[in-house]
């Protein structure tokens, strides 16, 4: 995994193992785009110390579990089912997280993959996002995919910054920021 060095905006002077989130700065009001308040609240090290209550309880679930897997700010997860999310399942977390980093998804496959979850293993990961954008694919058509999935999202301030910065959305972005925590069952 990559060492990175947090940003000082989030408060920790660590460093912390992500996935491919080197350069990222997660900083509201940095020189490329603004992050929205509503997405620099949800913060995983918030939702992880219990501050936001006011955030779904899926949706804080599984960010604590994205963080105890991979590391803070969730390493490449950004979604989970809810029977990943239910069955606290670390072990397929961590294997996703691995999956990704070491074998990233090609828009090829995500052309033919009906959801976001492109290799389907219950979770949609950094790349898979990247490689639906690759693919072509419009902020509708993604947001499509990820209601499709029917999981739990949520995005670290260092993963909506690296996704933004390769090209996805704010759109797609705030969808799961704000209802991608409670997507249909």
């Amino acid at each position: 995994m990559l060492k990175i060095l947090v940003n000082s905006a989030l408060g920790v002077g660590a460093v912390v193992w992500g996935c491919a989130l080197a350069g990222c700065t997660g900083r509201a009001g940095s020189a490329k785009a603004p992050m929205t308040p509503a997405v620099e609240a949800i913060g995983r090290p918030a939702l992880a110390g219990g501050k936001a209550t006011s955030m779904p309880s899926e949706q804080t679930t599984f960010a604590k579990m994205a963080d105890e897997a991979c590391g803070l700010s969730g390493g490449c997860l950004v979604g989970a089912s809810r029977a990943m999310v239910e069955g606290h399942r670390l072990d397929l977390a961590r294997k996703a997280n691995i999956q990704s980093e070491q074998h990233s998804a090609v828009p090829a496959d995500a052309l033919k993959a009906p959801t976001a979850d492109i290799n389907g293993d219950g979770f949609v990961t950094l790349d898979e996002l990247i490689a639906m954008r690759r693919a072509g694919l419009s902020d509708q058509e993604m947001i499509d995919r990820l209601r499709a999935t029917g999981q739990v999202f949520t995005l670290s301030p260092l993963q909506w910054r690296y996704l933004y910065d390769r090209g996805i959305g704010s759109a797609a972005l705030e969808w799961m920021c704000k209802t991608g925590g409670m997507a249909e069952r």
